[in-house]
């Protein structure tokens, strides 16, 4: 479908060049009418089939992934329940993904173990929580990896964020 886009902005330049030249004002209202019609259409398009690919449940692709993270909030994390990791002036991402928060890993660094694609967190008085680790996010996902970041889901750790401006506090 980019060939919408390519008629439509060469519709807009050269039927506008064209009216110009000729010095008929007819010509340049159409051109700019039909070029920003044809881009309006690729962009509707555009926008349908990224709802369709949600509905279908197909994966988001590291580049809207990666436009999710950018324009994510930024807070710095507090808790009573555990020591945030390197310390509470660090800023993490916390993002949203089909109605699930998802926050860096490395925050429950010093509460985290390892093994191949399982990762346990233990979290000070509370049971410990096994998930299964996935490349790429996916609905539904626990735990993935989005370049060279995991994230884990808030509520699957069985905390909740509670925020305050700039800040949050997981309890």
């Amino acid at each position: 479908m980019i060939i919408l886009l390519v008629v439509g902005l060469f519709v807009l330049a050269a039927g506008t060049f064209a009216g110009i030249l000729e010095s008929d004002i007819l010509i340049v209202v159409c051109s700019v009418a039909g070029g920003l019609i044809l881009v309006s259409l690729w962009k509707i398009w555009n926008v349908l089939q990224k709802i369709h690919y949600r509905l279908l449940g197909i994966a988001l692709t590291d580049s809207q992934l990666n436009t999710i993270v950018k324009h994510s909030g930024k807070y710095v994390v507090e808790s009573d329940l555990f020591d945030v990791y390197p310390d509470s002036n660090t800023l993490y991402p916390l993002v949203m993904l089909d109605g699930e928060l998802y926050i860096r890993a490395r925050l429950f660094r010093d509460y985290v173990e390892q093994e191949e694609h399982r990762y346990r967190f233990s979290l000070p008085d509370r049971e410990p929580v096994q998930m299964k680790f996935s490349d790429r996010y996916v609905p539904g996902a626990a735990l993935f990896g989005h370049g060279d970041q995991v994230f884990v889901s808030v509520s699957r750790l069985g905390l909740t964020p509670v925020f305050y401006k700039d800040r949050i506090r997981l309890e």
